[in-house]
């Protein structure tokens, strides 16, 4: 009996380790190591340990309060929590935490935080259209903008951030579209099938986030990084990602284009070593070192200039100009305001400007 029971053991211990012989590797992009609850950034030419092993996430608390410490990192040193109370969109389990986003001066967004939960249908699909219902009464939205604008813990907290009055940016963004972030820790055909039937879900950018071990180390993968959700409006691969004019000129109207590529034009024939380099929330212009920054929208551009605003207001006579708070000023490096243009009219003093800046 002894020998025919080692007999069985032999095909399935070989097999077995043919099994892991061919095991597929983990391919790590935007990996994060996980310490203390902080995600801290590795480099793509981090070398990750060998043997690494999928995780799951206990349950979706674990996920959550995950994003919840970490979310200056994921969304941006300019983005912040707001929290409803847990009724406010009536009964059951629906999201109660929204991130707003004023890195883009011109664009501040708002999202629904959502984690994903199975089964997909009863949970998360049923939980977020109940949501988006919600939010389609502008009654319903009016009570939304009350109890967040009495929120003084978020007034104080953006006020370092942003000159614009607390109400009237609570009215701007929640007027505008709602985007929900659905968090999950893996892909989810459902949400394309959804997305597929219902235009509404089309507000709806996921965001999966994977958790792996090796020994006593703990990885995570973030993907596709929040900035990406924004480039072109598509998801674009995480690694080896770059910029172009075109992800921030793509949305612009043909009259904002004109602008900009006026200004581009004038300055190169002049500073032919200047340049401008797109990064993921801005273009820049630079000579040996940053002097100037172009956030696109649709229908203006607000251009952040390393400037005294008492000196930008001496040549700048017929475009607006918004002051910035002292620690948005240390962020950007110097004294710095921000220039809004909307149209053509008067450009060449903002050409000006940014010549005699260039010079230093």
């Amino acid at each position: 009996m002894k020998k025919q029971k080692s007999i069985k053991k032999r095909p399935v211990a070989k097999a077995q380790a043919q099994q892991e012989q061919h095991k597929e590797p983990v391919i790590i992009t935007n990996g994060h190591l996980l310490q203390d609850e902080s995600l801290i950034p590795l480099s793509q030419d981090y070398k990750y340990p060998d043997g690494l092993t999928e995780k799951r996430f206990k349950n979706k608390e674990e996920l959550e309060q995950l994003v919840i410490d970490n979310h200056k990192h994921l969304f941006g040193q300019f983005s912040f929590l707001i929290r409803v109370s847990v009724g406010t969109f009536g009964s059951g389990a629906l999201p109660n935490i929204f991130i707003l986003d004023i890195g883009n001066t011109a664009k501040p967004r708002v999202y629904i935080l959502d984690i994903a939960q199975e089964p997909f249908y009863q949970n998360t699909f049923a939980r977020i259209s109940k949501t988006l219902l919600y939010l389609l009464k502008e009654e319903n939205m009016a009570a939304l903008m009350e109890s967040i604008i009495k929120d003084k813990q978020l007034k104080s907290q953006t006020s370092a951030f942003q000159t614009d009055d607390f109400e009237a940016l609570i009215h701007a963004v929640f007027s505008g579209k709602i985007g929900v972030l659905l968090i999950s820790n893996h892909e989810m055909e459902e949400l394309k099938e959804v997305t597929e039937v219902y235009d509404t879900w089309k507000m709806v950018k996921n965001i999966i986030i994977k958790k792996y071990s090796y020994k006593t180390s703990t990885y995570c993968t973030i993907n596709p990084a929040y900035h990406q959700l924004h480039v072109n409006g598509k998801r674009v691969k995480a690694e080896g990602v770059t910029f172009k004019e075109e992800d921030h000129l793509n949305k612009a109207s043909k009259a904002i284009k004109t602008v900009y590529e006026k200004i581009k034009s004038e300055l190169l024939k002049t500073n032919p070593t200047a340049q401008l380099n797109p990064q993921r929330y801005y273009i820049s212009l630079k000579n040996d070192r940053n002097v100037a920054f172009f956030h696109v929208s649709k229908k203006s551009i607000s251009l952040v200039v390393k400037h005294p605003e008492a000196e930008t207001k001496k040549v700048i006579k017929h475009h607006e100009i918004r002051s910035l708070t002292e620690k948005v000023q240390k962020f950007w490096g110097a004294a710095s305001c921000t220039i809004v243009i909307e149209n053509e009219e008067k450009i060449n003093e903002v050409i000006v400007l940014l010549r005699k800046i260039l010079k230093g």
